[in-house]
């Protein structure tokens, strides 16, 4: 029972040094929305500055930390290091949507993509009614 105690707590301060890691630098929050919201892009450091208008070494510094996170992948190609946003990380998915949900991006991507209705300018009542109806196969 207290061994069960003892490694929650563990978790817990875990967890809290990990957020704290993520969120204690605007540098690595601008990091970490260019890379949310283009998870499968891969950036060199000096792009990455570019992108965020910040320095080269702040950059390369919060990229370091990210990558010890967790939340990044790292791959070099003779002297250049990309960097690509690691989807196999437990807090991915939940960082993602809080990302998309901070930015707006979820609801601008949303508002630009058409309406499979308005796409296709078929009758709801043909895909509402129909499900054998496959778009595309059937027109």
């Amino acid at each position: 029972m207290r061994s069960e105690h003892a490694e929650r707590s563990q978790q817990t301060a875990e967890g809290d040094a990990m957020l704290e890691t993520l969120f204690s630098s605007r540098v690595r929050v601008k990091l970490l929305e260019v890379f949310l919201t283009n998870p499968g892009q891969r950036y060199h450091s000096r792009e990455l500055a570019r992108i965020t208008g910040e320095r080269q070494n702040s950059v390369w510094r919060e990229l370091q930390k990210l990558e010890e996170a967790g939340l990044l992948e790292s791959e070099t190609h003779g002297k250049r290091k990309d960097y690509v946003c690691s989807k196999e990380s437990p807090l991915y998915p939940e960082l993602r949507r809080l990302m998309l949900k901070a930015t707006g991006t979820q609801e601008r991507q949303r508002s630009m993509t058409p309406n499979i209705h308005e796409r296709y300018a078929m009758p709801r009542c043909v895909i509402a009614c129909r499900p054998d109806y496959v778009v595309g196969e059937n027109d």
